[in-house]
């Protein structure tokens, strides 16, 4: 019965939310580090209203790293190696997407100050440096209905919109 209504459920009308990165912007820069804010829009295609739950995302400087704790956000485990940093952060968007409306959450990542960091700034020789990143993630939202809130609550069926960027960050020397 379970897996008839889990088969059923996604033909109920229900469209999946498309979530695309719209910017990446440095908001903050200080000795300790910097923050860099990824403005994400969620576009609701469906007739309902979509609560979102949680948003996961990652970001990978240069060609990656070890993740470290994000200021911002809760670590949720480890990517690959490379030669600048990767961070990952989990965030509760505390979001309602309206019916046939596109919103923007702002998902900020906190990068600590390391001597990779450093070195690539002073490898630029006093000039601005471009670093690459690549930006990573998924936002899990709730299907409305009492029995996809009743599979939501049970961790059975945990729908979800996923996005990808890549782009370069402008680091400017101090």
């Amino acid at each position: 019965m379970l897996l008839l209504l889990l088969i059923a459920l996604p033909g109920c009308g229900h469209r999946t939310p498309s979530a695309r990165v719209h910017d990446a912007t440095i908001t903050a820069r200080t000795e300790q580090g910097l923050v860099v804010a990824f403005l994400v829009e969620i576009e609701n295609p469906n007739r309902h209203p979509i609560p979102l739950h949680e948003a996961r995302y990652q970001v990978a400087l240069g060609r990656g790293g070890l993740v470290v704790p994000g200021a911002l956000g809760e670590v949720v485990g480890v990517v690959g190696g490379g030669n600048l940093g990767g961070f990952e952060n989990a965030r509760v968007p505390l979001r309602t997407v309206p019916p046939n409306t596109t919103v923007s959450i702002e998902l900020p990542v906190a990068i600590p100050a390391s001597a990779r960091l450093q070195q690539a700034l002073e490898a630029g020789e006093g000039d601005a440096i471009e670093v690459p990143y690549t930006f990573t993630g998924l936002v899990i939202y709730r299907r409305p209905g009492e029995i996809a809130e009743r599979l939501f609550d049970a961790r059975l069926v945990r729908p979800r919109a996923r996005f990808s960027d890549r782009g370069r960050i402008v680091l400017e020397p101090e």
